[in-house]
């Protein structure tokens, strides 16, 4: 997506300030990082409810009242922009990945392969040693990702880069103790979630889970009425379709990579309250389960589990760049 982005850079910003948006269906996500001896300070953190198709206004008004024009920014799709595949690297130099990258994704993609934006990223190779490489191939429609940088330029942002959730989550995780060890990183928003594997600030694995907060809040909140048994076992099925796939990742993490085996699983905020979640996961997986919680991370005691879930990628975002220009 960087020649893409290109075009729409402009004069150079003036901030050592870096801003996430996720321009999400009900709202907008918000960050606001700055970077102080090493370590970054989440400096604003908010979700802004939207009406359809105010968008645009409503972050231009958001910059324009905190005086961020010309702030770095950093976008982040959300999961129904883009496809995320796990690809083999192409036997070309990696500089020409996103040209050839292109031609395998034209097959798994629903819209034709000019309106596709596509990039392509390694998973660390020293832990596959004599083993086949692994990389992401990223592609979504140029629509989608022209929408998304024409809205932040439009709020006199300067764009840095158009992000997917999973590298943003990426950058998080990275903060967090025993990260250069390996964690597994469990996100569940309220239509779908993911797990990424993170050591030492790489991603090796992302999967997608096809279970939401909203469906664990909705059998939760039926089991406590009539049917509890039944009700209950659905929630129960749900969590074990989870847990499955976490485990899956770890086998695969542990069986591709020469790696120690991850030991620690870390639980995002969420924006429904499922008390029952972490104590279940901790039963059933051979790991140490955790819950995050971003506001001891920053020292924000303020920040409520709702928007620390909704602003999750909008943070992540905006910890891409490390980097002060002033």
């Amino acid at each position: 997506m960087k020649n893409m982005l290109k075009k729409l850079k402009g004069k150079s910003t003036r901030s050592s300030e870096t801003v996430g948006i996720s321009l999400r269906q009900e709202g907008i996500a918000f960050a606001q990082v700055s970077w102080q001896e090493g370590r970054p300070r989440l400096v604003g953190c908010e979700f802004l409810p939207v009406q359809t198709g105010d968008s645009c206004a409503v972050l231009t008004h958001q910059i324009s009242r905190l005086r961020l024009a010309r702030h770095r920014c950093v976008g982040i799709l959300t999961g129904d922009d883009y496809t995320l595949l796990q690809i083999e690297p192409p036997a070309v130099p990696p500089e020409e990945w996103r040209e050839a990258v292109r031609w395998q994704v034209r097959e798994l993609i629903d819209y034709p392969l000019d309106e596709a934006v596509v990039d392509v990223f390694s998973v660390p190779t020293d832990a596959r040693q004599g083993r086949q490489a692994i990389a992401y191939a990223v592609a979504a429609p140029r629509r989608v990702v022209r929408e998304t940088a024409t809205c932040l330029t439009a709020a006199r942002l300067k764009i840095t880069a158009i992000d997917i959730p999973e590298l943003a989550v990426r950058n998080l995780v990275g903060l967090l103790p025993g990260a250069e060890r390996g964690l597994a990183f469990l996100y569940l928003g309220r239509q779908e979630g993911g797990i990424v594997m993170v050591r030492d600030g790489s991603l090796y694995l992302s999967r997608r889970i096809n279970v939401g907060t909203d469906s664990l809040r909705d059998l939760a909140t039926a089991s406590s009425g009539e049917g509890l048994i039944d009700l209950s076992s659905r929630f129960n099925d749900l969590l074990d379709s989870v847990i499955l796939e976490i485990q899956r990742s770890l086998d695969f993490y542990e069986s591709n990579f020469a790696l120690p085996p991850i030991a620690n699983l870390v639980v995002a905020p969420m924006e429904a309250d499922l008390p029952q979640v972490l104590p279940y996961l901790q039963q059933y997986l051979g790991v140490k389960v955790s819950a995050l919680d971003l506001g001891t991370l920053f020292d924000l005691p303020d920040l409520t589990p709702q928007v620390q879930a909704r602003c999750l990628t909008a943070i992540g975002g905006a910890l891409r760049v490390r980097q002060v220009t002033p």
